[in-house]
């Protein structure tokens, strides 16, 4: 077979590529052997993370690894339900009645609700434009440019640090009282311990390839972590950005993507096409992202054991949680169409998620699978799009220049902005079986050829060997 040829060299192995199809020279009797770390929401259990899901089972479905292992941690759904329950507590003894807003209307403060309805809230706001006017739990949300309470508590995980800086800045003289600096202290030191106990475990010298997916940006490891186990082990470091936020220079996500860009080898965006290619450009606010060509779009495949077609016995499925943009779809789709409409999984709330032989078992099951955007302020190309596609059901899929980038011109997607749109697609493929099984099937093969776990991992392999670290490392003696 004749072609370009690079050579990704590990120590004494090497990979070779051959115009896309990924072939061994084993010098040593091996493959390539990869260590997981997987650093999990608090919501999801290891058998339902992104993590393992979207990295690790791909890549050894692939054949492509001669040994792997996965090491997760995170600090649980119940660990973080005992905090809130704590804090709330706290802040009862110390504000009493005084009249309290909410800062953030979203699942957070609906699953916490119980606990901060020992405040005295009289108000919750939200920047996010398409909310404000609307209701949670029972109060009208309105900007955070109208808050008049002296007392601002912040409901979001997430986004805690931007919005106290936020609030700071507008109002100097009021008390703003975040629910998770705490938490972040705490987990610098739990990730500490957990590479110590990694090392108990493992030689990180065994591993050619190293792999970290993170949870949260502001409880992630450390640049001096990350650099620590690429001296202990020699392997290439690989990380991936599941979400951004690009609406400011100063936040936690920005932070965590320099951290990345400073101490691995290689990143993947699974579906950010507009962000990575304004970072690439050097668009503010990524004009101070150094060695950006470390980062690589590259969709996340899904678990083939898990998603794959089945009998079609659900007519119309939307996964996930119903937050955001996506509630509006949900509540039209519940309405228009009661008996044949599903809204299946989704987190959120601190609602158990639904586990992942489930989840993939009735997404197989679905005949037409609609996916939304989530929130105005971050457009993806999600992994539902794929995991769509691997259950062989026909996507429609909510227009937007990221899913465009990713399908091209391919026909087998349809796409939707209003809710007349949607409702017409569904309303035709329902009634025309026969196309809408023909679209299906073109879906389905177009991601088993451009997407399943092989083909991806050999993407990923192709990319790294043609990235290079711009500097060397500094050799660190500590993690704590």
């Amino acid at each position: 077979m004749c072609g370009l040829n690079i050579a990704l060299n590990f120590d004494n192995k090497s990979i070779i590529l051959f115009d896309g199809r990924l072939e061994y020279k084993k010098f040593m009797k091996n493959k390539v052997k990869a260590l997981f770390l997987i650093q999990m929401f608090d919501t999801k259990k290891l058998n339902d993370s992104a993590g393992l899901n979207e990295i690790a089972k791909p890549m050894v479905q692939s054949n492509c690894l001669s040994e792997h292992r996965v090491f997760s941690w995170g600090l649980g759904e119940d660990y973080i339900k005992k905090h809130i329950a704590s804090e709330c507590i706290s802040l009862k003894k110390e504000l009493g009645s005084k009249p309290v807003t909410i800062y953030g209307a979203g699942a957070h403060t609906e699953g916490a609700w119980k606990n901060f309805s020992q405040l005295n809230v009289v108000s919750i706001a939200d920047k996010q434009p398409e909310k404000i006017g609307t209701s949670c739990c029972n109060k009208i949300i309105i900007s955070p440019d109208k808050i008049l309470t002296d007392i601002i508590v912040i409901s979001s995980r997430a986004w805690e640090e931007d919005i106290l800086k936020e609030m700071q800045a507008k109002y100097p003289d009021k008390k703003i009282f975040p629910l998770y600096l705490k938490l972040q202290d705490e987990m610098v030191v739990e990730n500490g311990r957990q590479l110590r106990k990694l090392e108990e475990e493992v030689s990180l010298a065994d591993f050619d390839l190293i792999f970290y997916t993170p949870a949260e940006p502001a409880e992630a490891l450390s640049k001096e972590q990350l650099m620590y186990l690429k001296m202990k082990s020699n392997a290439r470091l690989l990380s991936v950005w599941w979400d951004y936020d690009d609406s400011s220079l100063d936040n936690v996500y920005m932070s965590f993507e320099k951290l990345c860009l400073d101490s691995v080898d290689m990143i993947i965006d699974p579906g950010n096409y507009g962000k990575t290619q304004r970072m690439q450009r050097g668009d503010p606010p990524y004009h101070l992202h150094e060695n950006t060509n470390k980062v690589v779009l590259l969709p996340t495949p899904v678990d083939n054991s898990l998603f794959y077609p089945r009998e079609k016995t659900i007519d119309i499925a939307l996964f996930g949680s119903d937050v955001g943009l996506r509630r509006k779809w949900v509540d039209l789709l519940m309405a228009t169409y009661p008996r044949q409409f599903r809204h299946i999984g989704g987190v959120g709330g601190f609602n158990v998620a639904i586990p992942m032989a489930d989840y993939s078992r009735m997404a197989g099951e679905s005949k037409i699978i609609v996916n939304s955007q989530t929130y105005s302020f971050r457009s993806q190309c999600k992994g539902k799009v794929r995991e769509a596609l691997a259950s062989g059901s026909l996507l429609l899929e909510e227009d937007c220049y990221e899913s465009r980038c990713f399908f091209g011109n391919e026909v087998f997607v349809k796409f939707y902005k209003t809710e007349k749109e949607l409702l017409a697609l569904i309303d035709y493929y329902l009634e025309h079986e026969d196309e809408r099984e023909r679209l299906s099937r073109m879906g389905h093969k177009w991601y088993i050829e451009n997407w399943s776990s092989a083909v991806w991992t050999n993407k990923v392999f192709n990319h790294l060997a043609k990235i290079s670290p711009s500097h060397l490392i500094d050799k660190v003696t500590h993690y704590e």
